[in-house]
């Protein structure tokens, strides 16, 4: 039984310190390159300014080489921003990527199909919610992808991260047809809660969130449910 309090409900700037603190005590510290302050004070997510967990790692190292010495198949690199606008993800792109990801096949030339088997007329059709929100990619080692959630920050100009998962393969009886489940939700209240545990692997439960993540759901409603 765990009796010290979650450390991933700290301030998410102080995870992003803590953070920054041990990876400058690591062998990889020589490769982390820090955004240009002129650059850093102009970026945005959407017209909106980065949170301040984000942009205080920036400051620290806007490649993440420093965090991740190892990629994976399934890892997502994030290059060091340029200009003013940070370029978002859409939905339909990120799942098309999983699909190909997982059946090593063009996306459009395979029939789509749900977990039951059923027709998917469409590829957004498995996210099976309207995320208004735009989604900015962070660099993960797993199976999920993860992104900054822009839609409404909380009272700090943080914004939540959300998971993606997608499980699927191609249909045993039915040529070129695959058949998926995607599931997303929301796995981090902000960036810095991210960070710590991609660098400390924290032990928590998603329930020790529940407040926090009912009041990112009250602020953006069409993640009710994630």
């Amino acid at each position: 039984m765990k009796t010290e309090a979650n450390p991933l409900k700290s301030d998410p700037c102080s995870l992003v310190d803590r953070c920054i603190e041990h990876l400058q005590k690591c062998q990889n510290a020589a490769k982390a390159m820090p955004l240009k302050t002129e650059t850093l004070s102009t970026l945005r997510f959407n017209g909106q300014e980065l949170p301040p967990s984000l942009k205080r790692y920036l400051a620290f190292d806007a490649t993440f080489d420093a965090l991740f010495s190892e990629w994976s198949e399934f890892e997502r690199f994030v290059p060091m921003p340029e200009g003013k606008e940070w370029a978002s993800v859409t939905p339909e792109a990120e799942i098309i990527r999983w699909i190909e990801l997982l059946t090593q096949k063009p996306a459009k030339k395979l029939r789509l199909l749900d977990s039951a088997s059923q027709p998917v007329a469409h590829v957004l059709d498995y996210a099976r919610v309207n995320l208004t929100g735009k989604l900015y990619c962070l660099p993960g080692m797993s199976d999920q992808s993860h992104f900054i959630y822009v839609g409404k920050a909380d009272q700090s100009g943080e914004y939540p991260v959300l998971a993606f998962e997608m499980q699927g393969d191609l249909e045993d009886d039915t040529p070129n047809a695959f058949w998926g489940e995607l599931r997303i939700w929301i796995k981090y209240p902000n960036f810095g809660a991210f960070l710590y545990d991609q660098l400390f692997d924290a032990d928590y439960e998603p329930e020790e969130f529940s407040e926090q993540t009912r009041q990112i759901c009250a602020r953006n409603p069409e993640l009710a449910g994630k």
